[in-house]
């Protein structure tokens, strides 16, 4: 492990003492096991799978979604097991399982904390097709892991969310969201959210892009040849906050202002095909709310 990784989970764990720190979900443990087996059968991770109505039915509903892209419908967790295969399903079922994962009720706070954080997981998706040669699903786990440390912190801390929500008025001084968290709680929730992606095993370079993701800025500027994981998780990331952000009519961070002809760069995006992205984003949203109707 990371040394600097050490010292973050050893930095929270004295933090975060009587906060109760949401277990690996036990289909997730039993996916884990089920990895492990040199003759992994999957109908059997299907079963698995389906005795989780809600996640199984949010799988699918996600798969086929115009976000995913795909040729043909998946009516079944086994034939999206097909499709996506083991390692991928597994990173799907952790983000889908993170929610329910938190005793945090009627909070309209993390109401718009889980609703931004599905729609940068949806269109991380697509723009990881569309824009990359990595795995859609681990853009689409980054996205709905992102900000997993915030419900700890707001269980943590009476006036998190006041914090929170302040920091995105004072983009105009330039200062990031993660200085302002340490500023008022001596941690952030990058380093919070990292902490608990390591907990749930999830693979190292996701784990990586949670602890960076508001502090990336040289990543894009100082990008020399080829592109990397990291990088490009977070590049995509960005991108995805920006649009969702948008879409809610919500001030973005002030770091999108600062570097995202970087980003851009990065991954050959030129502005006029941007602002094209970002529309049919916001279609597809539209379009992905009204099937819920």
């Amino acid at each position: 492990m990371h040394q600097d990784s050490m010292a973050v989970i050893n930095h929270v764990d004295n933090l975060l003492k009587g906060v109760p720190i949401p277990p690996r979900p036990f289909i997730l443990t039993e996916l884990m096991r089920e990895k492990q087996n040199p003759n992994v059968n999957f109908r059997r991770i299907a079963e698995i799978i389906s005795k989780d109505v809600a996640i199984s039915g949010s799988i699918i509903k996600t798969i086929n979604s115009p976000f995913w892209v795909i040729r043909v419908q998946v009516g079944s967790i086994f034939q999206a097991i097909k499709l996506l295969g083991m390692q991928n399903i597994t990173n799907m079922v952790a983000g889908l399982s993170l929610k329910n994962s938190f005793k945090i009720h009627n909070s309209k706070f993390m109401d718009f904390i889980w609703k931004i954080s599905l729609e940068v997981a949806l269109i991380s998706a697509r723009l990881a097709k569309q824009y990359t040669n990595l795995p859609p699903d681990e853009f689409y786990s980054l996205g709905l892991f992102t900000d997993c440390g915030v419900p700890l912190l707001v269980q943590k801390f009476d006036n998190y969310s006041e914090i929170f929500l302040q920091a995105h008025t004072t983009r105009k001084a330039r200062i990031p969201l993660k200085i302002i968290e340490n500023q008022h709680f001596n941690i952030s929730h990058c380093r919070v959210g990292h902490y608990i992606a390591k907990r749930w095993q999830l693979p190292e370079h996701i784990c990586r892009a949670i602890l960076y993701h508001h502090d990336c800025r040289n990543r894009f500027s100082e990008f020399l040849g080829k592109p990397n994981k990291i990088t490009t998780l977070l590049a995509v990331l960005k991108i995805s906050e920006h649009i969702s952000l948008n879409f809610n009519n919500i001030a973005d961070y002030y770091e999108w202002n600062d570097f995202y002809k970087d980003i851009l760069k990065y991954l050959n995006i030129d502005r006029e095909v941007f602002e094209e992205i970002e529309l049919n984003c916001f279609e597809l949203l539209e379009r992905y709310y009204d099937a819920d109707d």
